[in-house]
């Protein structure tokens, strides 16, 4: 999935990924209020989610979750004016990775190396789905969905609560990530 942005500049300008530090389960308003109100034609938003499987009264239901509760990310050009205008809005805290000294604001883009592996699992609306797997002689086989050639990411697989735990690198740090997976039975 690659996010686009709506440019009326004549030349194409680079965009970087950003964390946003805000209040915990407020990150989809935080991200609608950012989108209303901010002019920019150089701002995407993303709340990253996954659909994993929860049992429930001896049922599995398949929910929707967010994969970094307390962080929205945000893709676009960044500057002082920008920040300050997302200071203002309610529940925002603060950007991961800012710096300051006497004169300057300094923000440190989510590397290259970690986003992209993250966003390339994200469908449209922004979420991981469930992918169909097969366990042929303690391998994984990936038939559908998201993890379908990332086999490599995924470091354990739990059939009875049918999710994959996968180890993924953000803002510095190795998560390791819960995202459904339905074993399938030949």
């Amino acid at each position: 999935m690659e996010y686009k942005t709506n440019l009326k500049h004549q030349e194409m300008k680079i965009l970087s990924w950003y964390a946003l530090s805000v209040r915990s389960g407020y990150e989809d308003l935080v991200k609608s209020i950012i989108l209303r109100n901010l002019k920019e034609p150089l701002v995407n938003v993303l709340v990253p989610k996954k659909t994993v499987p929860e049992k429930r009264k001896g049922n599995f239901e398949w929910v929707t979750r967010k994969l970094f509760p307390g962080y929205i990310l945000i893709n676009t050009e960044m500057d002082a004016k920008l920040y300050y205008k997302l200071k203002e809005i309610p529940n925002c805290y603060n950007f991961l990775n800012k710096f300051q000294d006497d004169n300057n604001i300094y923000f440190l883009e989510i590397p290259d190396q970690e986003i992209t592996p993250i966003v390339q699992l994200l469908n449209e609306k922004g979420t991981i789905e469930c992918s169909k797997a097969y366990l042929e002689d303690s391998t994984v086989k990936i038939k559908s969905g998201p993890l379908r050639g990332r086999e490599g990411i995924i470091k354990k697989i739990d059939k009875r609560k049918k999710r994959a735990k996968l180890l993924l690198n953000f803002l510095g740090d190795t998560k390791m990530i819960d995202v459904g997976i339905e074993v399938l039975y030949k």
